[in-house]
């Protein structure tokens, strides 16, 4: 039988630490700047219909292209992304890049492929105001000058239609890629960015930070290996329930915001070595199951004990 004392020790001692998280969370925004900075965007060669490219933006430390349009129709962009610049592969082979439109996986149709460059097509539809290009490598420097492939350079496309027959407007969205297919390459928080609204949010930002920390070490790469396996064969399930119901998705915000917020622990911390990236991360770990299942356990008994009463 679990004592009135023991009970109440337990509850002080998981809400004095969620109140910790909960601080250092309200303190993230103010600290913590976007690791986002503004591209060029002559520097790459691009053609859109139904709509305009207002401005581009790249995340080196997320390997992620973040492209701001102004969608007035249904339309496509295509857009040549030069190999040296980014690229997605999964050890020697060509991957398929990860694309968002305002949060929504999209399909990018490939229609050329050589060794210097890779050109494809993004269907959007009307008011997306939001595209973000997911790879495996980024690498803003080498940029060095505009146009780095010219349209004329490339060669003879791998299907039709090439760049200059695209129509103005495109059909519907075709089927999304499978979750599996993005696991290993790393993918977005398909979750938190249903949740938030876009990639660009501080607590989408904050889970980007925490998984460069953990990805330090070696243990830490293996743990992310293994978790985004099972993270992506439910997330997009998950993140279309959150965009047709809105009350589900605030369900899952207020669900999740006390695992952001332990989560952000390892943000202010240095973790130089795997012994340091276990014991913090088996830490967090104990944190979340307090809070998810002891706290909520204990407060379950409790009452229980004080009806038979």
């Amino acid at each position: 039988m679990i004592s009135y004392k023991s009970v109440r020790t337990s509850i002080l001692i998981f809400s004095v630490i969620l109140g910790i998280s909960l601080l250092s969370m309200n303190m993230l925004p103010a600290q913590q700047a976007l690791a986002v900075e503004e591209l060029n965007k002559e520097k790459l060669d691009y053609e859109i219909t139904g709509g305009i490219v207002t401005s581009i933006m790249v995340d080196e430390d997320f390997g992620s292209l973040i492209i701001i349009i102004q969608a007035e129709n249904d339309g496509e962009l295509t857009i040549t992304l030069p190999r040296a610049f980014m690229d997605s592969t999964l050890g020697d082979v060509d991957d398929d890049f990860f694309v968002l439109a305002d949060g929504d996986e999209v399909v990018a149709e490939e229609i050329s492929t050589t060794s210097e460059a890779r050109t494809f097509t993004i269907p959007f539809e009307q008011g997306v105001e939001e595209i973000e290009i997911i790879g495996s490598t980024i690498n803003v420097s080498a940029l060095t000058e505009p146009s780095i492939v010219e349209p004329e350079a490339i060669p003879e496309t791998i299907s039709e239609p090439t760049p200059e027959a695209i129509p103005e407007t495109t059909e519907a969205v075709p089927e999304q890629i499978s979750a599996q297919e993005n696991a290993d390459q790393g993918g977005g928080c398909l979750i938190a960015t249903a949740t938030f609204g876009t990639e660009l949010s501080p607590q989408v930002q904050q889970l980007r930070e925490t998984r460069d920390n953990v990805l330090s070490t070696e243990s830490g790469a293996s743990f992310m290996t293994a978790f985004n396996k099972l993270y992506y064969s439910f997330s997009p399930t998950i993140a279309d329930w959150e965009r047709e119901h809105p009350v589900f998705k605030e369900t899952v915000k207020l669900t999740i915001t006390p695992l952001l917020t332990s989560l952000s622990i390892l943000n202010y911390v240095d973790i130089d070595s795997e012994e340091e990236m276990l014991g913090y991360g088996i830490s967090v770990i104990l944190l979340n199951i307090g809070m998810y299942f002891v706290a909520p356990a204990t407060i379950i008994i409790k009452i229980r004990n004080s009806l038979r009463k």
